[in-house]
């Protein structure tokens, strides 16, 4: 991959909201937010067990905002319906990303 897409990459998935988090997560010297929670809010495995959750909760809830948002596009594209345009696209993501391995990841980058 040539540096310049490669940049570009690594620049949209820090153009996410994981940008807004992270510093606060590094400053503090935890690696995930379930981590910055047990230590601000008690070191009990139920603190760390609500964290493990919520962070599932957020995670859920983006990958079908994505996931509707896929759909969207496919359906507009070749002019199916919502639900064959989400089966469709993912299928695509799917053997994609199998076939091509990281660059494809990375050309998805890019292009986002």
């Amino acid at each position: 991959m040539p540096a310049l897409f490669n940049g570009m990459a690594t620049a949209s998935d820090w153009m996410s909201a994981a940008t807004f988090v992270a510093p606060y997560l590094r400053r503090f010297g935890g690696y995930t937010l379930p981590d910055f929670i047990v230590v601000r809010y008690g070191g009990s495995k139920t603190v760390r067990m609500v964290a493990v959750l919520v962070t599932i909760g957020c995670s859920f809830v983006y990958l079908v905002a994505q996931i509707h948002g896929e759909g969207l596009v496919v359906t507009r594209f070749i002019g199916v319906e919502f639900a064959v345009g989400v089966f469709f696209g993912l299928a695509c993501i799917l053997v994609f990303s199998l076939l091509g391995g990281m660059r494809a990841v990375t050309w998805t980058q890019v292009a986002q």
